[in-house]
């Protein structure tokens, strides 16, 4: 995606990394700072080359990251950045969790699995 866009930039999240088994306010709050703190930096950056373009923020989640995710976007500190929202993509598969509680004959039945 860099080679086709250059000028984008991408921030992978490391505010919650060995620190998931916490409170969701909490871990969507470091995620919030630390996104709020990228694009700052990206913005004081661009705005002193004297082109700021638009700007358009873009998330991608998985999993119980899509939690972190939703409880970062309603943080207070999000709120001057929301409108620059342009995509938020969900990355879960439910039923990879549910295969833990359930046996493959149950889930044939349901007409979850097929041959």
């Amino acid at each position: 995606m860099a080679v086709d866009r250059p000028k984008d930039r991408f921030l992978m999240s490391e505010a919650n990394e060995e620190k998931t088994s916490g409170d969701f306010r909490e871990m969507g709050q470091r995620l919030a700072q630390e996104v709020v703190s990228f694009v700052k930096k990206k913005m004081d950056k661009i705005s002193r080359s004297g082109v700021l373009r638009t700007i358009k923020l873009s998330f991608v989640g998985h999993s119980i990251g899509n939690i972190i995710l939703r409880t970062a976007l309603t943080d207070i500190i999000m709120e001057p950045y929301l409108r620059y929202l342009h995509t938020y993509l969900s990355l879960s598969l439910s039923l990879g969790h549910t295969l833990v509680i359930f046996t493959v004959q149950t889930l044939y039945s349901m007409g979850v699995c097929g041959s």
